[in-house]
């Protein structure tokens, strides 16, 4: 095994699948503002991750319960990805057979990163839809709140 590189933050464990809401900074098309995520994380290795728009601007304060994706992309973790290196994500075009998402899914190219793990856990993303009427380019810094709707799956490893 590999020891971890000095001086990187601890990562989440990549078998771990989560859903928790983001509150996102979404610069594109239209001015900068705040708006809900949902962002789920699953797969044997946690190799799928989606982003859903709910379209409930996110001012401060506490998370609302009754966020709905609305939009929804999809991505992927190359399987040549490092274990020490932020978790990253491509957005996919197109959804795998027999998978259905949120809301409208969003084609798109471009990528997701998560950073950090628990309350901590951060995410960035940039992608373009090739559909812009569906929804136009995007650069987005999310983090993670508490939101009463969030499900982490427990580590198994650590006996959790």
């Amino acid at each position: 095994m590999t020891p971890k590189p000095p001086g990187l933050p601890a990562l989440a464990n990549p078998n771990r699948g989560f859903v928790v809401a983001m509150r996102a900074r979404l610069v594109g098309s239209r001015p900068p503002h705040y708006e809900w995520t949902i962002v789920s994380r699953w797969g044997p290795n946690g190799e799928n991750l989606t982003i859903g728009w709910t379209g409930l601007p996110a001012a401060a304060g506490e998370t609302p319960i009754e966020l709905t994706p609305r939009q929804t992309a999809f991505a992927v973790r190359p399987a040549s990805s490092t274990a020490w290196a932020p978790a990253t994500f491509c957005l996919a075009t197109s959804l795998p057979n027999r998978l259905t998402v949120a809301g409208d899914f969003v084609p798109a190219e471009g990528y997701v990163r998560l950073y950090g793990s628990g309350s901590m856990l951060r995410m960035c993303s940039r992608g373009v839809c090739p559909v812009p009427t569906l929804r136009g380019p995007w650069h987005l810094e999310a983090t993670r709140t508490i939101w009463i709707g969030e499900f982490i799956e427990p580590d198994v490893a650590a006996g959790v």
